[in-house]
């Protein structure tokens, strides 16, 4: 099992660990011993910060974890989940056809011929 030493910032702000050269985010938990991120951290390193070093000095402000965070997976959507999903629409589309909405072009020219000749006449007449 690799080893591991959790810390977590519990305030609002950034904290800077100077004597082991770490940064830590606000709200955030990190594994200080993890060599990929960490090589230049030894548990000696961390003894001498927790003794009197940044880690003593800001004991109100991070915490020393004794179990790494469980991070839980979000639930995926499988076959076994059913959706569901209406089979027709509850609203019913009528198409209707008005008789007398079907005449020529010819037709409705004649009808609306008066009709233009206002548009053309000003409104006022002197």
């Amino acid at each position: 099992m690799k080893e591991s030493f959790w810390i977590t910032n519990i305030t609002k702000q950034d904290i800077t660990l100077a004597d082991l050269g770490i940064k830590v985010v606000s709200y955030s938990t990190i594994n200080i011993l993890n060599p990929k991120k960490y090589p230049y951290i030894t548990k000696d390193s961390i003894k001498k910060s927790l003794v009197d070093g940044s880690l003593f000095k800001r004991q109100g402000k991070i915490i020393v974890r004794e179990k790494p965070p469980v991070v839980e997976k979000p639930q995926l959507i499988t076959s076994e989940t059913y959706l569901i999903k209406p089979k027709r629409s509850g609203v019913e589309i009528k198409e209707i056809k008005y008789e007398e909405l079907n005449i020529s072009d010819e037709v409705f020219a004649e009808e609306n011929a008066d009709l233009a000749e206002l548009d053309r006449s000003p409104l006022l007449k002197r």
